[in-house]
């Protein structure tokens, strides 16, 4: 089964969505920001994750400029992910075995 790390309110995300319903796929879809991410969840994902980990914080909140910190500390990017989750980049797709951002969304037509 197939995951999305999914923002409704993202139109990168959205568009992911879209694409992925469109091809038919069986996808569960993670509102992380209602259900948060367990720091459990995020070494999961950190530890399977096919971009760079400092690709999955997303620098342009606020949350983040108000304290930057070495995006490439494993430790720090659990802790700041699972205190911010709006902070998580997006769309963040689970094929089965990999996470991979997907920007552009068309990005999960190489995983599905």
């Amino acid at each position: 089964m197939y995951l999305l790390y999914h923002n409704p309110r993202c139109s990168k995300s959205r568009d992911c969505l879209k694409i992925v319903k469109n091809k038919k796929v069986d996808i569960k879809e993670k509102l992380y920001l209602k259900d948060g991410l367990s720091n459990v969840e995020l070494n999961k994902i950190i530890n399977s994750l096919l971009n760079p980990i400092s690709d999955l914080v997303r620098t342009n909140e606020k949350q983040f400029k108000s304290k930057p910190f070495d995006l490439n500390s494993k430790k720090l990017v659990i802790s700041f992910l699972h205190k911010n989750p709006i902070c998580l980049q997006r769309p963040l797709f689970f094929n089965g075995k990999n996470y991979i951002i997907c920007r552009p969304p068309e990005t999960v037509l190489n995983y599905i």
